[in-house]
């Protein structure tokens, strides 16, 4: 899991072009925020807030053929 306090900052250096989205869940599945963004340059950088109470959540990243699930403890 990826500690943090208040923000994860989410890097992709790769060859995709085009839409993502990002999802922030907790462990009941209740979806706290959703991001879309255009990735079209081989680096993206955003910075992902996070909820103010602590605990444990799911970091989503969607692509059009990829889904990545990270999970981040919020302290």
């Amino acid at each position: 899991p990826i500690p943090t306090y208040d923000h994860v900052t989410v890097q992709i250096n790769n060859e995709y072009k085009g839409k993502i989205n990002f999802s922030i869940v907790d462990m009941t599945g209740r979806v706290f925020l959703t991001k879309d963004a255009g990735k079209n340059s081989n680096e993206f950088t955003d910075i992902i807030s996070l909820p103010s109470q602590t605990g444990l959540y799911i970091l989503r990243i969607e692509t059009n053929s990829l889904i990545l699930h990270k999970k981040i403890i919020k302290y």
